[in-house]
């Protein structure tokens, strides 16, 4: 999913290595929306509330899932988690 993103041209991703070369950690931007902020009149220039809403809305659907160091879980989106159903063993 990575070199996808990596190359549309519309997503910039960085990783964070963990303690064995893995991808540990990703930062992605959504390029469009990143350039549209603080630019007046433009429809991607979204209010913070909208911004929250749209980030959630990611998460529901393509997020991977994860434990936060406080011990909390962040769900599976949609996406994966039919995603890991489907596979054998899943």
């Amino acid at each position: 999913m990575l070199p996808t993103l990596r190359r549309s041209g519309v997503v910039s991703v960085e990783t964070a290595e963990g303690e064995y070369e893995q991808d540990d950690g990703l930062k992605c931007k959504v390029l469009p929306l990143w350039a549209a902020q603080d630019v007046v009149g433009h429809s991607l220039n979204l209010p913070e509330k909208e911004y929250a809403t749209l980030q959630r809305l990611f998460e529901a659907v393509m997020a991977p899932g994860w434990t936060h160091k406080n011990g909390s879980v962040t769900p599976a989106g949609l996406i994966c988690w039919c995603w890991r159903r489907g596979r054998a063993g899943g």
